[in-house]
């Protein structure tokens, strides 16, 4: 298959993408999207255990892996790869160099130089595969350690005086509304009494006043509480 075809006195490049572990070739969709027609052919590809190729025979492995890429795509082409799709594209380019135009690694390096260092991280790769081989998706994707680590101190120090203003703000607020409606049941008892007039209405407008207040207030205590990003960029 030809890596390019001749459009309004161009060539379009094949483009092939790989998603990460997890993923599938849906994660392109978007990227895609943005390619100009005019420059890209996108081809993007499940890898074998993923989407299409979810039932795909084992074992795999990066070789396997690197046959399957091949074997589906144009005889020379763009490679981006996604973090198990760079590495995954790192071996392809290795094994077939003739084949690839230009290589993009998104998430993902050559490696890591320092022997010690990459000993240590293919110690933690191995242990990581055994768990999930053992476990669920679901658990790679939301591991327990990760939902209960505990806060670190200036973060855990940073919530409890958000929560410590959350509830005296909010609680002095609702404060005022019950003062507001306790008032309102004693403005109405005393109007059903007949005590206002055209000439006296000052409570009700002391009180319309008051109310006024606790709206100004939720004005402020609002945005303050649910709006406003506490985090920093």
């Amino acid at each position: 298959m030809a890596n390019s075809e001749r459009v309004a006195g161009s060539e379009r490049e094949s483009a092939v993408l790989l998603h990460g572990f997890g993923g599938t070739s849906r994660s392109w969709d978007e990227v895609i999207a943005h390619l100009p027609a005019e420059r890209y052919r996108p081809l993007a590809l499940d890898l074998p255990g993923h989407g299409e190729l979810l039932d795909a025979r084992g074992p795999i492995t990066f070789d396997s892996c690197v046959q399957s890429v091949l074997e589906r795509a144009p005889r020379r082409f763009v490679l981006a790869g996604y973090s198990m799709g760079g590495r995954i594209a790192l071996q392809l380019a290795l094994a077939a160099p003739e084949r690839i135009e230009r290589l993009v690694l998104i998430s993902a390096t050559a490696g890591i130089e320092d022997p010690s260092e990459r000993a240590e991280r293919s110690k933690r790769d191995r242990r990581l595969a055994e768990e999930i081989e053992q476990g669920s998706i679901e658990d790679f994707v939301h591991p327990a350690d990760k939902r209960d680590t505990a806060l670190a101190p200036d973060m855990a120090q940073h919530a409890q005086i958000f929560f410590f203003l959350y509830f005296a703000m909010t609680g002095m607020h609702a404060l005022h509304m019950v003062i507001g409606v306790v008032l309102l049941f004693w403005l109405t008892w005393r109007a059903n009494r007949g005590e206002f007039s055209a000439g006296y209405v000052a409570p009700i407008e002391n009180f319309g006043l008051y109310w006024h207040f606790v709206d100004i207030v939720w004005l402020f205590l609002f945005p303050l509480l649910y709006l406003i990003n506490r985090h920093p960029v």
